[in-house]
């Protein structure tokens, strides 16, 4: 009977062990993006956008902008309401080598996402925030680009394409690549001063190269393209570096390009430099001058290429709230009075809420959960075995074994005989 209750007990203590694994795990605030890796690629950048917009499908929607000349999609995020009347746009991994905005801005679509109904801003949720004014982020413009500048020209599939590119001169090394797959800049494939020859080069993938003529490439009309198609009030574009922000204005915009400035100047602690003119094919002035969108270029990092990434957390935190605040500043209306895609989730959302509170008391990391319940195991087995065995704690002369007295062979009439005699 004591065995078979000691198994009980080991065997129950398995089971609590397990359990508590498991639970641990289906509540672990584990992160999607893998903001350590050096190196953020295409296929990286792919499989963690699908699982944010699988992870949180109520708040974030994933989709294809296009494809580049090597077949890549240019994806982008839509985080909020879909009935918004208003949106903003973030830009990153417009230059090759600048890739480390690429997983700042994935990292940014995840906090949004991870904390769309908790965290506040001016007093606003961001789900309050983006169901006004819809966030729209676009991590990786330039995929073959960024695939050149990490990997070389081996990661062009197109054999076509890649035996042209091996004609291109190359500055320093792959890891300095700042054009696409075809050797242009795509900041510098716009409308808006194209013919403007000041800071020009005419040679494939040098620095300034802009296409032998406005909207050439793939990857800047999936830029206009998305622009157009919405009612914009901002885009940020993020690049690498110097810390300091470029940004100007037209009679038409200087309001809200003045709120848009404050709101970085704030918030990433860069220096403004203010341009004017109509510039030389960037994206910049097309955005200003052509669709009069307030627009801001935001150069982080520091030193050479490719950016140390020890740099990334600073990156990050200077660039986190700038979207939030400038949906916020920039505040719409929502078209519908009922936002389903977001509210239809809001009462399965309150219940795992209630959930993780009331077992937040108890849940630990499933590693810690594993050790102590196994500990509790060797625990009980060492007291009932070593420390507990029977008659331990009995007096020293009831522990001793008696030897039972021999028991006679012979009959009362025997013993009574051999008296007599």
């Amino acid at each position: 009977m004591k065995k078979l209750r000691r198994c009980a007990i080991v065997v129950l203590g398995l089971v609590a062990a397990i359990t508590t694994l498991s639970i641990s795990t289906v509540f672990a605030d584990t992160s999607v993006v893998d903001t350590t890796d050096a190196k953020y690629s295409y296929a990286d950048l792919t499989a963690d956008a699908k699982a944010l917009a699988k992870k949180y499908s109520d708040r974030c929607r994933l989709s294809s902008l296009g494809k580049s000349w090597d077949g890549r999609n240019i994806w982008c995020l839509r985080i909020g309401s879909d009935n918004a009347s208003r949106q903003i746009v973030v830009f990153a991994c417009v230059h090759a080598r600048e890739y480390i905005n690429g997983p700042v801005a994935m990292a940014m679509a995840e906090e949004y996402c991870k904390n769309y109904t908790t965290k506040k801003v001016n007093g606003r949720t961001y789900k309050d925030i983006f169901s006004h004014t819809q966030l729209y982020i676009v991590p990786m413009v330039n995929p073959d680009g960024v695939m050149i500048a990490q990997e070389g020209l081996d990661s062009i599939r197109d054999k076509t394409l890649r035996e042209k590119a091996e004609t291109y001169p190359v500055s320093g090394g792959y890891y300095n690549w700042k054009a696409n797959a075809r050797g242009v800049d795509i900041n510098r494939n716009f409308e808006s001063g194209f013919n403007d020859t000041t800071n020009k080069n005419t040679v494939r993938s040098s620095e300034r190269y802009g296409g032998t003529e406005p909207y050439t490439e793939k990857e800047t009309m999936a830029m206009v393209n998305l622009v157009k198609d919405l009612n914009c009030q901002a885009v940020i574009n993020l690049h690498t570096m110097g810390q300091v922000y470029y940004w100007g204005y037209t009679d038409q915009t200087k309001e809200a390009e003045e709120r848009l400035v404050k709101i970085v100047s704030e918030e990433a602690g860069y220096t403004g430099q203010l341009e004017t003119g109509n510039g030389d094919g960037d994206a910049e002035h097309y955005f200003r001058n052509i669709t009069h969108t307030p627009y801001v270029c935001i150069e982080n990092a520091t030193g050479g290429y490719p950016n140390d990434h020890s740099q990334f957390t600073s990156i990050y935190e200077k660039n986190v709230n700038i979207p939030v605040r400038t949906a916020n500043a920039f505040r719409g209306e929502i078209v519908k009075k009922t936002d389903t895609s977001t509210e239809t989730s809001k009462e399965g959302d309150t219940a795992k809420k209630k959930l993780k509170s009331a077992v937040s008391l108890w849940l630990l990391p499933p590693w810690i959960a594993l050790v102590i319940a196994v500990a509790c195991v060797a625990s009980y087995l060492i007291w009932t075995r070593i420390i507990d065995r029977p008659g331990r704690h009995d007096a020293p002369e009831k522990r001793r074994r008696r030897r039972p007295a021999p028991r006679s062979t012979r009959t009362e009439h025997d013993r009574n005989s051999s008296k007599k005699g």
